[in-house]
C-alpha cells in the first residue's frame, strides 16, 4: 500500500497516565520514520522514541523504562519493515504495544491514497 507524502500524528486512547502518540513520515508513498511519544495528563513528554525521561531513582523504574525502550525500538522497526501498524511483538506489556499499535493506526489511516 502507498501512503500520501507528508507527516501524520495518531494518538491512542486515552489513560490514566496521558497518552500515546505516534507521527509517522512518509516519503515517496512509503513510511520512512515513526516516532513515539507518551504524555503525562499535564501535556508534559515523559516517553519518546529516543529517550526516556521516566524517573530511575529505583531498580522497578529503571526496569520499565528499559522494557519501554525495548518495545518502541521493536515496534519501530516492525512498522518500517512492514508499512504497517498490523504487526506483532512478542512482550509482556500488551496494553503498552496494543496503544502504540493504535496511535499508529490512526496516522496510517490520515496517510492513506
Amino acid at each position: 500500500m502507498f501512503y500520501n507524502d507528508g507527516i501524520y500524528v495518531g494518538e491512542g486512547d486515552s489513560k490514566d497516565y496521558g497518552n500515546d502518540i505516534a507521527t509517522i513520515t512518509i516519503s515517496k508513498g512509503k513510511i520512512t520514520e515513526v516516532m513515539f511519544k507518551r504524555i503525562d495528563l499535564k501535556g508534559t513528554e515523559i516517553i519518546s522514541k529516543y529517550c526516556s525521561t521516566i524517573d530511575n531513582s529505583d531498580t522497578s523504574r529503571r526496569l520499565l523504562a528499559d522494557d519501554i525502550e525495548s518495545i518502541i525500538d521493536l515496534l519501530t522497526n516492525e512498522v518500517l519493515k512492514r508499512q504497517s501498524y498490523d504487526i506483532s511483538i512478542p512482550t509482556k506489556n500488551k496494553d503498552l504495544l496494543l496503544n502504540w499499535k493504535l496511535a499508529v493506526k490512526r496516522a496510517v489511516e490520515k496517510a492513506k491514497k
